[in-house]
């Protein structure tokens, strides 16, 4: 599909849509029963002027617009509210049947963790919603949160450009440090919300937060 040369911001307007429109029908195809994606997508249609675009950043927009990546479309979901920052806080330390565990590996579990997350599907790209929240924490959130004991959040900021993938490190605290285990993943910005890459938790019982 060609998108219009941009010359003015009629055009860079109308090129925004022709790659909106495109994506709204692929969101139809591929997740016809989540009609949440779909009214986020027509919505960001009526707001083109969130992008804030200007004559020197066209051309970028326009370039990433015809290159939407694949996840923004295709991703698992992580919908649980038990996951939000906040949920059995400072008690789920006391109780192991509470702590959940983003891990795909059952031989991982034990003693303090009472199973895997049933929604966890292991390594691939997320996206956070529902009860859940819009998103995965900047900051460290403490223990005993989250539905779990030993809590996951990013270390690293959230890309601003829509379709922009950056590489972050996800950290999961221990009682001694903020960041006792580390992996390194990929955050999307997809306009109306964020996908994350993330990988398994290195060990029993991790989990990652979100929030709001």
């Amino acid at each position: 599909m060609n998108e219009p040369v941009v010359q003015n911001s009629q055009d860079f307007d109308a090129a925004m849509n022709n790659r909106l429109d495109t994506l709204e029908s692929l969101f139809s195809q591929s997740q016809a029963n989540d009609e949440t994606q779909i009214n986020e997508i027509k919505g960001l249609k009526g707001n083109i002027d969130i992008l804030q675009a200007n004559d020197e950043t066209q051309d970028t927009y326009i370039d990433i617009l015809k290159s939407g990546p694949e996840q923004c479309i295709s991703h698992n979901q992580l919908v649980d509210g038990t996951r939000s920052t906040g949920f059995g806080k400072g008690q789920i330390s006391m109780d192991a049947r509470n702590r959940m565990c983003d891990s795909s590996d059952s031989s991982m579990e034990n003693s303090n963790t009472v199973q895997d997350d049933p929604e966890w599907l292991g390594e691939g790209w997320y996206r956070i919603l529902g009860d859940a929240g819009t998103k995965i924490p900047e900051q460290k959130v403490g223990r005993s949160n989250c539905g779990t004991q030993r809590t996951g959040w990013m270390n690293g900021d959230h890309p601003t450009q829509i379709f922009q993938t950056d590489a972050v490190d996800f950290c999961f605290e221990s009682k001694n440090s903020d960041c006792n285990w580390m992996v390194t993943g990929q955050v999307t910005n997809c306009g109306p919300f964020y996908v994350y890459f993330l990988l398994d938790a290195p060990e029993c019982n991790l989990r990652y937060c979100s929030e709001p």
